[in-house]
Parts: structure tokens; sequence; C-alpha cells
């Protein structure tokens, strides 16, 4: 009886939620859609995202560090990836360590 009640103790513990949120807030394109699987997109930009709980990122802001402007953006396809280390930093309750890589196309000027 006193295992199962450290194993649920444990479980709770242990089971705080982790990850990453994206927010497309204020980066609306008149012609803006989803790409494919199998589209090729010429720019790419990637953000670490470390941190305990949720973590919140808006798109407009990852494009925008590396000096592009959402609002241009006319196709796009959206990765959250963990290598090894990122998935055994992972293991501890409530972090999480991810990359964000945002690969895009942008309107003709």
């Amino acid at each position: 009886m006193k295992f199962i009640n450290l194993l649920f103790i444990s479980l709770l513990i242990t089971s705080c939620a982790s990850g990453v949120k994206l927010n497309s807030q204020f980066c609306a394109s008149r012609n803006g859609v989803w790409a494919k699987k199998d589209d090729v997109l010429d720019y790419k930009a990637s953000k670490k995202v470390v941190g305990f709980g949720i973590e919140e990122r808006r798109i407009r802001d990852i494009l925008s560090q590396r000096s592009y402007d959402c609002r241009k953006v006319s196709r796009m396809r959206v990765r959250i990836d963990q290598d090894f280390f990122d998935a055994l930093l992972s293991l501890i309750p409530g972090y999480s360590s991810n990359t964000v890589t945002i690969e895009f196309n942008l309107e003709d000027s």
C-alpha cells in the first residue's frame, strides 16, 4: 500500500504541463497559407525556447528577430523539435526545451 501511495504522489509531482504555445496574433498576411510537407520554402528562422511550464512565443517576434515581416509571408510551415539533450532536460518536472523552426516564403514585391 505504501508503494502505491508513493507512486501516486510521484506521478502527481512530476506530471506538470510543459511545452511551447505559438501565437500568430498580429501576423495576418493577405495571401498567407500553410505550406504542405513537400513544398520547397526559401527562408528559415529558428528559436530555442526553454523554461518551466507552457512557454508562449509569437511567430511575429521570431521572424522580426531575423528582420522579416510576418505580414509579407505567403506560405509557412512550423516545426517544434527536440534533440537528445532537450529530451533529457525535459525529464525535469515542468521544464521544456524545444527548438521552433519556421520555414516560409515571402510575397513578391
